[in-house]
């Protein structure tokens, strides 16, 4: 992808997002790779019709945006194209952060096999949506370092062969209402994600945050299955939206950047980079 960054007599100037940002060239995403559990697979949702990936796709059909969909498994499709452009991605039902853990897929630990497996082995990514916790959650797996977990997942992504420097948008996970304890452990590990977005754009990295979870909170009876876990088909659009949402304040500058380009308030240069992968 071609990215323009704006430089000011004063300073950087970026359009912001969480504390930073990108200014995106053109509408060109590349391939987009989704991570997470069933969830992000759609397996669990009630929605034969869809999925968070197949709203995405509709959202960014829409919005004029040219991409593909990378990853390890085509399962529950739902909505997509049937084409292998767009069915791929590494939604795996029941999957935790970390390792595997009594029979569930651990992501960090299968990462260096999933990398060379697939279509992601020849279509490596260059935005990355990673919705991962909802598992160590709801089953309580040693969540004091649950963050520390899915950071160390992250920087196991951008330490790949040939990974480059993609784009990383991380979402807070689902509410869980199964108990009293479970809605406090969802808050206590959503309440972490900001810093651990941060403490990698300090370090030069692009990773921001998608807020799902306010979205999916806000209208749970609507919103979420009777599982009290998995989001339903009005769910599933709203964390399209989130996803949208947060591509889309990566790649449009805000007002305020080009009025101070236009009225020439500063001296603005635009340096085009493209970003390539070691």
């Amino acid at each position: 992808m071609r990215f323009f960054v704006i430089i000011s007599a004063a300073g950087w100037l970026a359009a912001a997002t969480v504390s930073g940002a990108i200014v995106m060239g053109d509408q060109n995403l590349g391939n987009i790779w989704c991570i997470g559990d069933s969830i992000t697979q759609g397996n669990a949702d009630g929605d034969p019709a869809g999925s968070p990936r197949s709203y995405l796709y509709d959202k960014l059909q829409a919005a004029g945006y040219t991409f593909a969909y990378t990853g390890v498994g085509a399962a529950n499709a739902e909505g997509l194209p049937n084409d292998d452009n767009y069915k791929y991605h590494s939604g795996i039902s029941g999957a935790v952060i970390g390792s595997d853990y009594s029979g569930r897929y651990g992501h960090t630990q299968r990462l260096a096999d999933d990398w060379n497996r697939g279509w992601l082995r020849d279509h490596k990514p260059d935005v990355i949506l990673i919705m991962l916790g909802t598992n160590d959650v709801d089953n309580a797996i040693d969540l004091t370092n649950a963050p520390a977990r899915l950071a160390a997942f992250i920087d196991a992504i951008f330490n790949q062969p040939g990974a480059g420097n993609p784009t990383i948008l991380l979402a807070t996970i689902a509410p869980n209402r199964k108990s009293a304890q479970k809605i406090a452990d969802t808050l206590a590990f959503n309440a972490e994600l900001p810093a651990l977005a941060q403490s990698f754009q300090t370090r030069g990295r692009d990773v921001y945050l998608a807020d799902h979870f306010t979205l999916l909170n806000d209208s749970y009876a609507l919103s979420m299955n009777g599982d009290n876990l998995h989001p339903n088909a009005q769910g599933n659009q709203l964390m399209a939206q989130a996803w949208f949402d947060a591509i889309n304040a990566l790649v449009i500058p805000e007002p305020a950047t080009w009025a101070l380009m236009v009225s020439g308030a500063a001296p603005l240069v635009i340096v085009s980079v493209r970003r390539s992968r070691a």
